[in-house]
């Protein structure tokens, strides 16, 4: 009896799962309300890598609390992330860095242009809960810095209006994504003169996957040397100059 092998040679391996700590960080990978739809950096990634391999991704919705121990359980296969911000690191294995992420401070008035953390004395940061800021825990620890957790990232914005806080901490892109909502729109946005950190991100992953990392690796090359990824980013961030000014749509 004959077999076919080379029929079986092609056929597709189980999706991968990557979780996403929802509603995701744009313009990575994030969840598209009008199509219902991942997008962003990482989908058109997963998309140029369908084509080129046998490798096919479905995302999965998740939580900073939840994703690295879907990690460890083997829930879920990848995840986009800086190392610095898992508790066991060491336990997984990571693709080449595929962006860099910068977080400044954001404010509704003014920064001095000498502006630096330690002139910020005492001051209140609105953070995420549960997200680690490499460039600000140690102004947490020693009590330089107040660090005052929201749970969500639209929540943020509100506690800087509210003056439940003196600076919100947020990369540029997320910046730009919570001060587009409707009920900021109108204010005036202005960015720290230098970031607070500026780390590379990963798609982390499970130990076992070393050979996927290999695939990972091979076409994450090719989607930026091609200049893919710098598309994809212009695509879904248009560059973004702060401060920012009022913007509402005047219709």
């Amino acid at each position: 009896m004959a077999f076919d092998l080379g029929a079986q040679q092609v056929q597709p391996a189980q999706p991968l799962k990557f979780a996403v700590n929802a509603p995701g960080s744009f313009p990575y990978l994030f969840f598209d309300q009008p199509s219902k739809s991942y997008k962003g950096v990482v989908p058109d990634l997963m998309a140029f890598l369908a084509q080129k391999s046998q490798l096919n991704v479905i995302f999965v919705d998740s939580n900073p609390s939840r994703s690295e121990q879907f990690l460890l359980d083997g829930k879920v296969d990848l995840l986009l992330v800086n190392v610095a911000w898992l508790n066991q690191p060491q336990k997984f294995i990571t693709s080449l860095p595929l962006i860099q992420h910068a977080t400044y401070l954001y404010s509704l008035q003014p920064f001095a242009q000498d502006f630096s953390l330690l002139s910020a004395n005492k001051q209140r940061i609105c953070t995420r809960e549960g997200f680690v800021y490499p460039g600000l825990s140690r102004f947490f620890q020693q009590n330089q810095l107040q660090r005052v957790d929201v749970s969500s990232q639209a929540g943020m914005p509100a506690m800087l209006v509210k003056k439940r806080c003196d600076f919100i901490a947020m990369n540029n892109f997320n910046a730009l994504d919570a001060f587009s909502q409707a009920q900021f729109c109108q204010l005036p946005v202005y960015q720290s003169p230098q970031p607070t950190s500026n780390v590379p991100l990963y798609i982390v992953m499970r130990q076992e996957l070393l050979q996927t990392r290999k695939q990972i690796d091979r076409y994450l090359q090719e989607f930026i040397d091609s200049g893919r990824l710098q598309a994809s980013l212009t695509a879904h961030a248009p560059k973004t100059v702060f401060p920012l000014s009022p913007r509402c749509d005047s219709q």
